[in-house]
């Protein structure tokens, strides 16, 4: 959730569908949703310009204060594999059918972008796409299923920061080729990977440098669990 002025926000964005056809679809763009005082049930604008954000599956979202969005990772359509297969129509005759199979695959690119409000419409501005951040850093890995938190710059000051930072962990990408490049949903993740498949490193993004950094861990035994489709969230 953000806010615009003194309004709080909602920020919806990604996931999938299916055509008439039957076949899987991202669902690309941006939807705002207000939450005025009072009401229990606001209404879900569509911000126009957000079609310039690719639709992922398992994403993660950060959101500052000031309606500025950071989309990292998740699940992205790479190609469709198209097979053939026999059904039967309504007289019992069996009759050829051709399909097609989403293949997915992970992504490790960060996007950026500015929601604005007007009187009834919400808008997406300053679409960025951060795929080699300056200065040669490294970049965490392609994953889903992960977390992305927002820290503002008064609570990573110790870490003489000039801006605010992102906090990502945890995710994995599940799509390898021994899956099948399906999409997994959680308990499909769970069924089919075992924990060390879930990425235990925290990775820092520093917005001013626009560098990201991997944050060492104390001692193995203060080591954060490999974790999938949880949350965070900071104090301070």
């Amino acid at each position: 959730m953000t806010h615009m002025g003194n309004a709080p926000f909602y920020v919806q964005s990604g996931g999938w569908n299916f055509d008439d056809a039957g076949k899987e679809l991202t669902a690309p763009g941006v939807n705002v949703i207000p939450v005025p005082a009072g009401k229990a049930d606001p209404a879900m604008m569509t911000a126009a310009g957000g079609s310039t954000i690719p639709g992922v599956v398992f994403g993660s979202m950060a959101c500052t204060s000031t309606g500025l969005v950071y989309l990292f990772g998740g699940l992205a359509i790479d190609d469709y594999e198209v097979y053939d297969y026999q059904d039967y129509d309504a007289d019992g005759n069996v009759v050829n059918q051709t399909a097609s199979k989403a293949l997915w695959t992970s992504v490790n690119t960060l996007h950026t972008f500015q929601i604005t409000e007007g009187a009834k419409t919400a808008a997406v501005n300053g679409v960025g796409e951060l795929l080699k951040p300056r200065n040669n850093s490294v970049t965490p890995t392609a994953r889903n299923g992960h977390a992305l938190l927002y820290l503002p710059a008064a609570t990573v000051a110790r870490l003489c920061l000039e801006e605010g930072a992102l906090l990502l962990y945890g995710g994995s990408n599940v799509t390898s080729p021994t899956l099948g490049r399906e999409l997994l949903n959680e308990t499909m993740a769970v069924d089919y990977l075992s924990a060390t498949a879930w990425d235990t490193t925290v990775w820092l993004y520093d917005i001013a440098a626009d560098k990201w950094l991997q944050l060492p861990v104390a001692g193995s035994a203060e080591a954060p669990p490999g974790l999938m489709y949880h949350s965070m969230t900071v104090q301070g």
